[in-house]
């Protein structure tokens, strides 16, 4: 079903950055354009319904009065996620398009780093590991400093453990991926994680910002 829309709010024109950005003329020209286009990408109907649909918690689209299209036409894409999460604009743009898969975490890190300060983009790669497991999908084989830890077996479609796993072995482990399970309650997220912990033994995932992200650490030395 197509459903017709109205123009955000005019503060989200796409051709414009906000002005807290432009105002910062310490951001280099490569930052300040990688900016721009990720928030022309959330901007559009389509990617704001992606938003509401995936990063949003059902308690936040009731604080929103369940109303997606009203809450587009007054306070678009940005303004919905800063009065969820009260942060800067320019850190609205940057969750929403990682969230939402338009930044790879490499590219979030670095614009995080650049403008708002190495203290956050640390904070954001912190506890990242020198050594990381191993996901070998095609054997359902997850180890650990070259032992095996847990095996599962390998379905179609992909369990909820393979693709939580998948996501952060195709991140090469980066500490912290998008939910590829964003699509699910954010208790139903809960109850596959317990689940893979409790397989997965020497390191633990995490859901972080209701469940639109997760985050996997090593289990203390004493607990291994």
């Amino acid at each position: 079903m197509t459903i017709a829309m109205t123009s955000p709010a005019a503060s989200e024109t796409a051709g414009q950055l906000p002005a807290e950005i432009t105002a910062q003329t310490e951001f280099s020209l490569s930052v300040v354009q990688a900016l721009k286009e990720a928030k022309s990408r959330i901007v559009p109907a389509g990617s704001a319904r992606r938003m509401w649909e995936r990063l949003l918690t059902p308690g936040e689209r009731r604080e929103l009065g369940d109303d997606f299209e009203s809450r587009y036409r007054e306070l678009g894409t940005i303004g919905i996620w800063r009065r969820l999460k009260s942060c800067s604009q320019h850190r609205a743009v940057l969750e929403v398009a990682y969230g939402i898969e338009f930044l790879t975490e490499p590219t979030y890190r670095w614009l995080l780093r650049e403008t708002e300060g190495a203290a956050v983009a640390s904070e954001a790669a912190s506890t990242e590991q020198t050594e990381r497991p191993t996901w070998n999908r095609e054997i359902g084989n997850f180890s650990w400093r070259g032992q095996t830890v847990a095996q599962f077996q390998i379905n179609t479609p992909p369990t909820q453990a393979d693709r939580i796993l998948s996501a952060f072995q195709q991140a090469d482990w980066a500490v912290r991926v998008a939910n590829p399970l964003a699509e699910l309650l954010t208790q139903q997220v809960a109850q596959a994680l317990r689940y893979l912990n409790q397989r997965l033994r020497v390191i633990r995932i995490h859901a972080q910002e209701s469940s639109c992200f997760l985050r996997w650490e090593v289990v203390a030395k004493e607990s291994a």
